[in-house]
């Protein structure tokens, strides 16, 4: 098995003179070209420079300055070079001199004789029957094969094959080439960029329409710290002006519920007892409470007027020298950064689209920031109590002091004439306590009027029972015990209706002192939430719009790729993006810092590409080699989601620069603008993995909490079994098509042991393949999942005979030597 590395193949078609050799400059001109095409941070990263050259076999001997400039390039560590030759033999050379001369061999320069560079020499592309040959050299051919080996995973093993086989090797093939139609890859890739950007009318859309778990931090921030808005923390400082005036407020009130009792009592019917020590508690509380009303109207109005917007520190200290606690924030801008990343993250793998994200980007900024706390203030006003002297007096009608006077009175006077009159003390009584204790509550009209009433009650049950007693004449001792009962019964109501008069009465003074206190307290705790965490709170409100803007301004570039539909776009001379230069300490000097994890190809809009080798859709124009097979699908059911998910991962990378502006406090419009470029550009990037490598494999910028790619045979409809029948272990040989001319077949090694196969696939197939036969291992040759999901298939590797090869050390004048350096 091999393993993918990332320096890419770079290819050069010698043929067409990509450079001049006796410019300095031309093949470092070169190399740019092709390393800016496939973007700065997909470029050599230390490792071996992969390169394959075209050329013919006339040209190994023609080119050699070429190949000398290729192999000593300093840019690079060090440098593989596979050389693709096509065509015959060179017409036999007429002079007897050359070292070549009457024998039909491949000739080439001894410095390709190095340990990591081969020779593949394909004599006849299209491999037609003997008699019935194309051209050796057909364009639509070689573009498949170098569309083949431009796959580093299979270019490292064709080279090291080629190398334990012997230097030159004639291939031998048979390719499957599966990938979507044209027409079927830009309809899916058009609806996954406009199901990534979502609608316009807003609202969740996408394959999740739930918010996913935020991150704890803005969790916090939205509910006003740890534990939510209402998680128990003190808001006053002990012994601070707002707690004592709290407390004295407290206390007063609770003295007051004690002399509140005095005054319900006997002594307070009779003489007022507990009046003064109410009145005075109730005076000491409202005090206190207008102490505690005025350190809540000064932090009210701290952000109210002109010139009075005050700093979270200058606000913060005002509530502390008005006793009022503001936990401390235990964030940063660093982390509140990472937060908002994660939870953008979140968003997007969750596979909810642009405009959706931002939507709840939205609700966080309107959900996290700050308000101004003088918005309090008429909350503050609505809280203040109403005098106490405008209290509505009690109407309710006493009818159990009632029924129990018309009782007494009846009770009281069960005797005989003149006794019976005893039965008057019984109204007299409840009429006199009525007064007083009108006289008490300073309600003399209303205790006189419930004294008319009760007395009249008693009146009446007196009469009753005179007219009782009359008729039945009972012995003294009933009427004696019935004027006890009657007095003793009369006493009792009048002490309870007195204490719930009294009580009623105190309730009426307390309950607004104790309902403003409530009021204002709470008023103050939701103050001092407000004000917790304000410029973090405010920082972050300020940077998740931000984020909107970006977000929305990527579902514009989405819009505008699925504009595009599936063509490139048109190619634009190399160089930086148009635009002011950025000055020195601006956001854009800091642009290009990305960290390894989220290196991709940022260029590929911008660099020139040079001419690209044709996909498998781009040879329908001619017939298909007869190494070739083709399968063109119009797409699984999981295509468009997968393709929303590459998307989504592509805006995830090109938002890594942003959020480490962010965190650095250096966002700016400019960096929201090359935020939405950037994500452009990496959607045409995906655009161009897609044209390359078809849709089974990931993009180099996938998420690796993605887990497994969906399968073939929900991406394309691909049949494993076609491709396992092809590429397996247990593939039929016999049907690779030798790329060999009538003259080569003369020079090839007759070595059935120096033969080397390669059974090559995708990757992404790797798990299918594996399931459909078993697992079963190569008996014989190796094993290459390649990064490409385009093409499997097998490659026979045929080497030349020892004695077909003749290396050959160049002369100062440009011409082999005489003695050469054969083998």
């Amino acid at each position: 098995m091999t393993t993918s590395l990332p320096t890419p193949v770079l290819h050069f078609d010698l043929r067409t003179d990509p450079w001049d050799p006796d410019d300095p400059d031309g093949l470092r001109l070169a190399l740019d070209t092709r390393l800016a095409a496939l973007g700065p941070d997909r470029g050599p990263d230390g490792d071996d420079q992969r390169i394959l050259v075209v050329d013919t076999p006339a040209g190994l001997m023609l080119r050699q300055r070429h190949y000398e400039q290729l192999l000593g390039s300093r840019r690079h560590r060090g440098v593989r070079l596979l050389c693709l030759l096509t065509g015959p033999l060179p017409p036999a050379v007429p002079d007897p001199a050359a070292p070549d001369f009457g024998e039909r061999v491949l000739v080439f320069p001894s410095l390709l004789r190095q340990a990591e560079v081969g020779l593949l020499w394909a004599g006849d592309l299209m491999a037609g029957p003997p008699g019935y040959r194309g051209a050796p050299d057909d364009p639509q051919a070689l573009a498949l094969l170098v569309d083949l080996l431009l796959a580093p995973e299979l270019f490292d093993q064709v080279l090291a094959a080629l190398r334990a086989g012997g230097e030159a090797a004639a291939p031998a093939l048979r390719v499957l080439a599966h990938d979507l139609s044209p027409q079927a890859r830009g309809l899916a890739w058009s609806q996954a960029l406009l199901r990534f950007a979502g609608s316009h009318q807003g609202g969740p859309t996408g394959s999740a329409s739930r918010r996913p778990a935020e991150p704890a931090l803005l969790g916090e921030l939205r509910a006003g710290g740890p534990g939510g808005r209402r998680a128990g923390r003190a808001h006053r400082i002990p012994n601070g002006p707002a707690a004592r005036a709290h407390g004295d407020c407290t206390a007063a009130l609770r003295a007051a519920e004690l002399a509140l009792d005095r005054f319900g009592g006997p002594g307070g019917l009779l003489g007022g007892a507990g009046r003064s020590e109410f009145e005075q508690c109730v005076q000491q509380a409202e005090e206190a409470l207008d102490r505690l009303r005025d350190c809540a109207e000064r932090a009210v109005r701290a952000d109210q007027g002109p010139g009075t917007t005050q700093t979270a520190a200058e606000l913060t200290d005002l509530l502390d020298r008005l006793g009022l606690a503001v936990e401390p924030v235990q964030t940063s801008k660093e982390r509140i950064g990472g937060g908002l990343r994660d939870y953008a993250r979140a968003l997007l793998t969750e596979g909810l689209s642009l405009r959706a994200a931002a939507e709840h980007f939205t609700q966080l900024a309107s959900q996290v920031g700050p308000l101004p706390v003088g918005r309090l203030h008429r909350e503050l006003t609505g809280l203040r109590r109403r005098p106490a002297a405008a209290a509505e007096p009690d109407r309710t009608p006493e009818l159990a002091p009632a029924a129990v006077g018309l009782l007494s009175g009846a009770l009281a006077a069960l005797w005989s004439l003149p006794l019976a009159l005893l039965g008057l003390l019984v109204p007299v009584l409840l009429a006199v306590a009525s007064v007083a204790a009108g006289d008490r509550l300073r309600e003399s009209l209303g205790g006189r009027q419930r004294a008319v009433r009760l007395g009249a009650a008693g009146l009446v049950g007196a009469v009753l029972g005179a007219l009782v007693g009359g008729l039945a004449r009972p012995p003294a001792a009933v009427g004696a015990l019935g004027l006890v009962l009657g007095l003793a019964l009369t006493t009792g109501a009048l002490l309870r209706a007195w204490q719930r008069r009294a009580r009623r009465w105190g309730l009426a003074v307390l309950t607004p002192v104790h309902d403003e206190l409530t009021g204002v307290d709470e008023l103050l705790r939701q103050l001092t939430e407000e004000c917790w965490a304000v410029e973090e709170r405010r920082y972050t409100a300020d940077a998740a719009n931000a984020v909107v803007g970006v977000l929305r301004a990527a579902a514009l570039a989405a819009e505008r790729e699925a504009a595009l539909g599936d063509a490139p776009p048109a190619p634009t001379v190399p160089g930086p993006p148009p635009g002011p230069a950025p000055q020195p300490g601006d956001p854009a000097d800091d642009w290009d810092w990305v960290g390894e994890e989220s290196r991709v190809d940022l260029r590929v809009v911008d660099a020139p590409a040079p001419p690209r080798e044709s996909g498998p859709e781009d040879t329908a124009a001619g017939p298909d080699p007869r190494w070739l097979l083709r399968y063109s699908s119009e797409g699984g059911p999981e295509l468009v989601a997968t393709l929303a998910r590459d998307l989504a991962d592509a805006t995830v990378t090109a938002l890594e620069p942003y959020w480490r502006a962010m965190t650095l406090g250096r966002t700016t419009r400019q960096s929201e603008q090359r935020t939405a470029d950037r994500v452009g550009e990496l959607l045409a990037l995906a655009r161009r993995h897609l044209q390359r490598n078809g849709v089974l494999s990931a993009p180099p910028f996938a998420q690796p909490e993605r887990g497994e790619r969906a399968d073939p045979a929900g991406l394309l409809g691909l049949d494993i079994q076609q491709v396992a029948d092809l590429a397996g272990p247990f593939a039929d040989r016999r049907t690779v098509v030798e790329l060999t001319g009538e003259e080569q077949h003369r020079l090839l090694s007759p070595a059935l042991d120096r033969v080397g196969w390669l059974h090559f696939a995708p990757a992404a197939l790797h798990p299918a393949i594996r399931e459909v036969t078993g697992g079963a291992a190569l008996r014989e040759g190796s094993e290459v999942w390649t990064g490409s999901s385009r093409y499997a298939g097998l490659i026979k590797l045929v080497p030349l005979r020892p004695d077909a090869l003749r290396a050959v050390r160049r002369r100062e004048d440009g011409s082999g030597s005489a003695g050469g350096y054969g083998w």
